[in-house]
């Protein structure tokens, strides 16, 4: 998998901001940073699944027939999954490594 520069760079961000957090509340381990991790990751996981899900098409019959039931279908509209297209991997790609990075995280912490 081909990482962005953008991916990497909302990664370290994000890691960044968790440590940051975690120093200032003074709270600092590496359980905890793993747990602020996994939370942090969640809403970007939920978002970039929703945003896959539309993008494969799943909805296009749907929003089509609803479009044409209400009168309302108009052939230069985009369907969903044209409307999405992409836009996933900018949610997934920084999920991921924070999924990876509080597991490893989490591994370090059991094995000391």
């Amino acid at each position: 998998m081909h990482l962005n520069k953008r991916s990497l760079l909302i990664f370290l961000g994000l890691l960044l901001a968790n440590v940051g957090y975690l120093i200032i509340k003074q709270d600092f381990s590496i359980v905890h940073l793993s747990d602020t991790l996994f939370l942090t990751m969640l809403p970007l996981l939920i978002i970039g699944g929703f945003l896959f899900v539309f993008a494969s098409g799943s909805f296009d019959f749907f929003h089509r027939s609803m479009k044409k039931a209400f009168h309302r279908l108009n052939e230069e509209d985009p369907s969903l999954s044209q409307a999405s297209k992409g836009s996933s991997r900018q949610f997934l790609e920084p999920a991921i490594l924070l999924f990876i990075c509080s597991i490893l995280l989490l591994i370090i912490d059991r094995l000391l």
